[in-house]
């Protein structure tokens, strides 16, 4: 585990054998540190959001935050987390059917 710069936060790689989808009623994060963490996430790509049948990535929004953000709260319930599928083979994640 090596950082960058001192201090700076540093995410440990581990199999996490989850879904590819998460419910926004159980977002990975929503509060503090957790939430800076789930900003990081989508930011770098490695999360995105279903919205009705539609998939949003960072790349998707020109990388701008807010607008992925701002579809997110828009959704409402409805929205998933989902992780990228280019991820799922060293996160272990399986296809939600």
């Amino acid at each position: 585990m090596v950082s960058a710069r001192a201090g700076a936060a540093t995410v440990v790689p581990v199999r996490i054998n989850c879904p590819s989808e998460i419910t926004s009623a159980c977002p990975p994060a929503k509060v503090g540190d957790a939430e800076k963490l789930t900003d990081f996430l989508l930011y770098y790509g490695v999360l995105g959001i279903q919205a009705a049948d539609a998939e949003y990535f960072i790349f998707n929004v020109n990388y701008d935050l807010r607008v992925l953000k701002i579809r997110a709260e828009r959704g409402g319930d409805t929205i998933r987390y989902i992780i990228n599928p280019a991820f799922w083979p060293a996160f272990g994640v399986e296809e939600v059917a």
